[in-house]
């Protein structure tokens, strides 16, 4: 039970009239299923069916990002690192410090095939050269040396051969050979001292001025 309090209006008056007010029990409320719950409309959404396709999409990889201006963002490509060839130090190689020699000159001339050999020397061994002398023959110091013109002869059996030795065209000495064998050699030598220094040549010919050796040679100190 409870109190209702009535207000009618009497001639301007408005009184108030106490009434026994019986409660009325109502029914308790009835759970509707939530299919048929209403719904809070708040505004329309349109739902956008999904597109399917048969393409396929492949997944790019993060790219790193970087901050220009501090706002705008700008996708940097990862560049290719270049590899850099290590540079081998190149091989050292010792090369030995070498006397410079003068390439040798042959001071003789062979003008007749009956000479098998010549030569200038400074030493004879049993009748055979020593050292071959070159057209540049050098005194080292020395106050005197010797030099030979060594000749192997053939078919001149008979015949006077003529050593004649020359300096600066005139002629120093002449030493006379006489052959007597068809196979033979023979040699003649001429000493030089430090004041016959200069262009030397030595000529092999016969009575007739026929030539058959020559040899032309420089001294030096």
């Amino acid at each position: 039970g409870g109190w209702r309090w009535l207000l009618h209006e009497d001639n301007g008056t408005a009184q108030l009239n106490e009434t026994s007010i019986t409660a009325v029990e109502l029914p308790a409320a009835v759970e509707l299923p939530t299919a048929m719950a209403p719904k809070a409309e708040t505004g329309t959404t349109l739902s956008t069916p999904a597109i399917e396709t048969s393409e396929t999409t492949e997944a790019i990889p993060d790219q790193p990002e970087a901050v220009v201006d501090g706002e705008e963002k700008a996708i940097v490509q990862p560049q290719a690192t270049e590899t850099l060839a290590t540079e081998q130090p190149e091989a050292v190689t010792r090369v030995e410090a070498k006397p410079i020699t003068t390439p040798f000159a042959d001071p003789i001339a062979i003008q007749s095939e009956r000479i098998l050999r010549a030569q200038l020397t400074h030493t004879l061994k049993k009748g055979e050269p020593g050292e071959k002398l070159g057209s540049q023959i050098a005194m080292k110091g020395e106050g005197l040396i010797r030099v030979y013109l060594f000749t192997d002869m053939a078919n001149l059996s008979g015949e006077t051969l003529y050593h004649d030795w020359y300096l600066a065209g005139k002629r120093m000495a002449r030493v006379k050979i006489n052959v007597k064998s068809d196979q033979v050699a023979a040699s003649s030598s001429k000493f030089i001292d430090k004041y016959m220094t200069g262009d030397w040549r030595v000529n092999v010919s016969n009575g007739r001025g026929e030539s058959f050796v020559s040899a032309q040679f420089t001294v030096t100190h």
